[in-house]
């Protein structure tokens, strides 16, 4: 049932408009996580070696960035020409549970704690300034464009989204959506948000789990703290994700309409990336770091190109990509290798990450994410037609201008501002108080519903032919 759902085109238009888009045959599958923590950039251009839990700049994760939400938005705006690009979701899933995970882990086995305010405040710093703006907008102008008899599922979504369970929202109404007479929302693609922003939440309670099951244990003569930090890490991440991954395969082979949305059947992706992570890949041969690129990016190929809405997902069919994007992080891209020769040019993938495109797409990927979705629905109802190629470039070209001016004024500022980097209550007020003020904004559909007439009946002017 899950993969029929997923399959099942949505229709972005009123119903008396027409009945089906090839535009989303599966929009709310391909949303993604792009996972905020997936897009922080860290600027330290020189690296010799780039492998193990990350320490500084890794141009090819950034790079990955770029594929990730490069997939996402193809498949978005044209899914019959890459069936399985919704799998971008799944390599931000993997970025995200590797960085965040090095980041426990450092601080973890410097002080010997885990300052959660701390963490939970920079997540909150990182995530909420751009990923609110996003949502506001979009509360805002569907508010006036959209048919009132959407209101109802957009105030729901919209306020899931808001507090990061529109995933569980989904799940909860995924046999309801089975349905061919409803449309995708602009906010289905925080369903990926959600899962990373529970996964952010839980994720280091199992740090402050290891570090005090070390504590009751006598250490080794010679075992310094982070190696028994690290041994213990991978027996609970362990536990996570074969409990996981078992659960996803289940849930997936018997069909049940929730199993793609749920953290569940989620974590195990996550919990790949943190375990590369805590198992730190030590320098390798220049021949084995070329094989375990390249099979890793041929693996994240062969899903995009070779899965589609039919496919029973995430479960077993999820593996290849998650082993490949594994598999590219811990390759790395050194820039130069043992014998001090220089890569960039010998080396197809180490070259094609420095590019200046390439880094600047990575930068932006949160941004563009966050309003690729809402672009493309909003544009294709203001339009009332299926997009042809020149609608395709210009939501893609609004949703590029829409992610530079994100990241340039709201993300960087945010993340750099002062007042709210030295104080974790401050941070964590701030952006409390911004999730209510937004959440406060989806009164607008309610009192549009009564501006135009107030019952079920009625409709917005734009949508006469709309009746389910």
């Amino acid at each position: 049932m899950a993969a029929a759902w997923r399959n099942r085109p949505f229709s972005i238009f009123p119903v008396g408009m027409r009945q089906h888009s090839e535009v989303h045959s599966s929009p709310v599958s391909t949303v993604i996580g792009t996972p905020a923590a997936a897009t922080e950039p860290v600027r330290q251009r020189r690296v010799r070696r780039e492998t193990g839990a990350p320490r500084h700049f890794r141009a090819d994760i950034q790079a990955l960035r770029a594929i990730a939400v490069l997939l996402v938005v193809i498949y978005h705006v044209r899914p019959n020409r890459l069936p399985g690009g919704y799998v971008g979701v799944d390599v931000f899933f993997v970025i995200s549970g590797y960085l965040i995970t090095g980041h426990l882990l450092r601080d973890a086995a410097r002080t010997g704690r885990v300052k959660l305010g701390a963490f939970w405040a920079a997540r909150a710093r990182r995530i909420l300034p751009a990923s609110l703006v996003a949502l506001a907008a979009t509360i805002a102008i569907t508010a006036w464009l959209a048919p009132v008899t959407w209101f109802d599922d957009l105030r729901k979504q919209a306020l899931a989204s808001i507090f990061y369970v529109e995933n569980w929202v989904l799940a909860v109404d995924a046999v309801d959506y089975s349905a061919a007479d409803n449309q995708a929302t602009p906010f289905q693609h925080f369903w990926s948000l959600g899962v990373e922003e529970q996964f952010y939440l839980f994720w280091p309670l199992l740090v402050v789990l290891a570090l005090w099951l070390i504590a009751r244990r006598s250490a080794k003569a010679g075992t310094s703290r982070e190696a028994r930090l690290r041994r213990t890490l991978v027996a609970l991440f362990g536990v996570i994700i074969v409990t996981s991954l078992a659960y996803s395969i289940y849930t997936v082979a018997d069909g049940q309409a929730d199993a793609y949305f749920v953290t569940t059947t989620r974590i195990w992706e996550l919990g790949a990336g943190g375990l590369l992570a805590v198992l730190a890949v030590k320098r390798m041969p220049r021949a084995l770091r070329y094989v375990f690129a390249y099979v890793g990016l041929a693996a994240i190929a062969w899903s995009a190109f070779s899965l589609t809405g039919e496919s029973p997902f995430p479960g077993l069919a999820a593996m290849p990509v998650i082993l490949g994007t594994m598999l590219v992080i811990a390759a790395g891209t050194p820039a130069q290798d043992e014998e001090g020769v220089d890569l960039g040019r010998a080396d197809p993938w180490t070259f094609a990450s420095r590019l200046g495109v390439t880094q600047w797409v990575g930068d932006r990927s949160y941004s563009l994410y966050l309003w690729h979705f809402p672009t493309i629905i909003v544009w294709t109802m203001v339009a009332e037609r299926d997009p042809d190629y020149l609608d395709i470039i210009a939501m893609v070209v609004v949703s590029v201008v829409l992610a530079h001016f994100s990241y340039r004024f709201i993300e960087q500022p945010t993340r750099q501002a002062a007042w709210l980097r030295t104080s974790t209550p401050r941070s964590l007020i701030v952006g409390g108080v911004g999730m209510l003020l937004v959440a406060a904004l989806t009164f607008a559909y309610p009192v549009m519903m009564a501006r135009a007439g107030g019952g079920g009946d009625q409709q917005h002017p734009d949508a006469a032919d709309d009746e389910r």
